[in-house]
């Protein structure tokens, strides 16, 4: 596995850039039962396997977990709307069936880098599962009418049975935004 090493204040910084370390800390990230401090030192603690930074204050160790996760993740998970079309755990059974249609990889078998996988990734075809499921999820309904209400309700169906479970963060979040839209506040 390629070593990644990351310059910040003038120190170096030995990154673990598997692929499974980028998902771990990115669960750590989402994770709730955690606080903002210990989200904080477990991301850097999965993250960097050398280089001295636990005797440092939040800032530093934020503006350092800033500059790591800028260079590692380069995968949107949001569409044009702001709207996430996956998520890397919820997803996970989905991503990994795609990795065996699609290039034939078991992904519990195979080292990759993130930049390897996240670019694996980004390209899977249209004909394997995560990318029709990022379909659904991305489908505007119809208006109905006479013509097509068996094909709204299928439609509903679908967005419902592969809809993202979404924190109460992101819920208020998105209620804010949608208040803002209808005054007209951008």
């Amino acid at each position: 596995m390629e070593k990644k090493i990351i310059r910040f204040n003038g120190r170096k910084y030995l990154i673990d850039n598997h692929f499974r370390a980028v998902l771990k800390a990115l669960e750590i990230a989402r994770d709730d039962i955690y606080t903002g401090i210990e989200k904080l030192d477990l991301m850097l603690y999965i993250l960097i396997l050398k280089g001295r930074y636990k005797r440092e204050d939040i800032s530093f160790k934020n503006s350092l977990l800033k500059v790591i996760l800028n260079d590692l993740l380069g995968n949107k998970q949001v569409d044009e709307s702001g709207q996430r079309v996956f998520d890397f755990k919820q997803d996970e059974e989905l991503i990994f069936s795609s990795f065996l249609f699609d290039y034939n990889i078991n992904l519990d078998e195979k080292d990759l880098t993130w930049k390897q996988y996240s670019t694996l990734l980004s390209n899977l075809s249209s004909e394997c599962k995560l990318f029709k499921v990022i379909g659904y999820r991305q489908m505007k309904i119809p208006a109905i009418t006479k013509d097509n209400r068996e094909q709204v309700e299928s439609i509903i169906k679908l967005k419902n049975m592969y809809r993202l479970e979404i924190s109460e963060e992101e819920r208020n979040r998105r209620f804010a935004n949608s208040l803002k839209k209808a005054v007209g506040i951008k």
